[in-house]
């Protein structure tokens, strides 16, 4: 009896608290399930949004670094980690970049590299610009050309003017037939070169790519005309004026064509340069004989003694100008072209003989090269020869000189000659 009694108490008091604290466990009830329903909401609207990240990557190739903090906090320094287990994976950019260049889309991939501001000089992103050159150098491997014209004309309208781009530009337009294009990228390559070895690399490859065109018209190839082969050179002395090289395949080009004096003017052009100067000097008495050996009017072929004045171990030979004028030049076989000094230029203006000069050159001299103004006379004779239209320079000369200029081989090398230095004579026989 007293065991049911007990129940009862306890029962009885059971029912008290239960409707008592009712109230109180309804709100933490609905607490609860509002949390529970919050917390489901928030997952499936994170699920959504990861979604959409990765459809959007998947688009266009951008990375998603994942997000791990809230819109009131500072941005993660270099050096802070993101320990945010929910946030979303990053895609591996470099893998995706490079999908984007093996399917040549060069327009998404530049957008790409415009969008996040990549700088490809900076060491981290040099693999970004190893795999566009290689892409490039594969391009133009298959003569891919359509693709490859696409890349180089983007890639320069984006600013990537690098050395690199422009050596693919010169071999792509040097496949297209455009020798000039070709050359105009080159001489960029060698100007955006980093380092001297670049340089020498890119120079050497310009003058090989002259020589390649000389030799190609020479041999009258197909796609190398001698309009092309001028025009080429005519670009590169512009570029490199004081290159030896292009001067002589200039000249050689002139005479080949026909213009002999053309020729020769442009070798008297040519700075003087230790390695050259022979091949120079053996053209132009080449063609100064050419040039002038059909103006030597005479009727005798024979050899003839010509009398000199001897003076410290040099000759003089006396020479007639358009047979008014009578000057004293001193033999000098190493002087390209014959000249007279200022003061018998100035007779000569004086007598009417000769007008303005016909042009100026650079000579070497004992004190380095100059320049010096150039004229040209009717008619030029050594006792019976004479040459028509020749051409003398102005030099300066001492006052206490014993002649009036030089005698130069542009008549010497229209003769075989010999010096009789025990009877002071000089014996000229025509070249036939």
């Amino acid at each position: 009896m007293k065991t049911l009694f007990t129940a009862l108490v306890f029962f009885a008091l059971g029912l008290t608290l239960g409707w008592v604290s009712s109230p109180y466990i309804d709100t933490l009830s609905s607490e609860t399930l509002s949390s529970v329903t919050l917390s489901s909401v928030t997952t499936s609207s994170h699920r959504e949004q990861m979604s959409l990240q990765s459809e959007f990557t998947t688009q266009t190739s951008l990375p998603i670094a994942p997000s791990c903090r809230s819109e009131n906090t500072p941005p993660l320094s270099v050096d802070q980690t993101c320990n945010n287990d929910t946030a979303p994976p990053s895609i591996n950019f470099e893998d995706n970049l490079n999908r984007l260049i093996d399917r040549q889309e060069v327009h998404g991939t530049l957008t790409i590299l415009r969008t996040m501001e990549i700088d490809l000089n900076k060491v981290e992103n040099r693999f970004i610009l190893q795999a566009i050159n290689n892409n490039l150098y594969e391009l133009l491997e298959r003569k891919s050309g359509t693709s490859l014209n696409q890349w180089i004309t983007e890639l320069l309208a984006d600013g990537y003017d690098y050395s690199a781009l422009h050596s693919i530009n010169a071999k792509y337009n040097l496949n297209q037939g455009n020798t000039v294009a070709a050359m105009n990228a080159l001489f960029l390559a060698k100007h955006h070169s980093i380092t001297a070895d670049e340089v020498q690399k890119v120079q050497t490859e310009i003058e090989q790519l002259v020589l390649n065109v000389m030799d190609r018209d020479k041999e009258k190839s197909h796609g190398v005309s001698e309009q092309s082969a001028l025009e080429l050179l005519q670009f590169v002395m512009e570029k490199q004026p004081e290159n030896p090289l292009f001067g002589i395949e200039m000249a050689t080009l002139h005479a080949d064509l026909g213009d002999i004096e053309a020729a020769i003017e442009t070798l008297n052009l040519i700075p003087y340069h230790e390695q050259f100067q022979n091949q120079i000097v053996s053209l132009k008495t080449k063609w100064l004989n050419e040039l002038n050996l059909s103006q030597i009017t005479t009727t005798e072929m024979t050899a003839t003694a010509i009398p000199l004045k001897h003076l410290n171990q040099h000759y003089i030979v006396t020479i007639v100008i358009n047979q008014e004028q009578t000057f004293d030049l001193l033999i000098d076989t190493g002087a390209t072209t014959s000249s007279l000094s200022k003061e018998a230029i100035e007779d000569l203006k004086h007598a009417d003989i000769i007008e303005n000069k016909v042009g100026s050159t650079r000579i070497n001299t004992a004190n380095g090269p100059t320049v010096v103004d150039y004229y040209q006379v009717k008619l030029f004779a050594i006792g019976q020869y004479v040459v028509e239209d020749f051409h003398l320079l102005e030099v300066e000369l001492n006052d206490e000189e014993e002649f009036d200029g030089l005698l130069g081989m542009n008549f010497l090398s229209l003769f075989e000659f010999e010096l009789d230095q025990i009877n002071q004579q000089l014996f000229l026989t025509p070249v036939h």
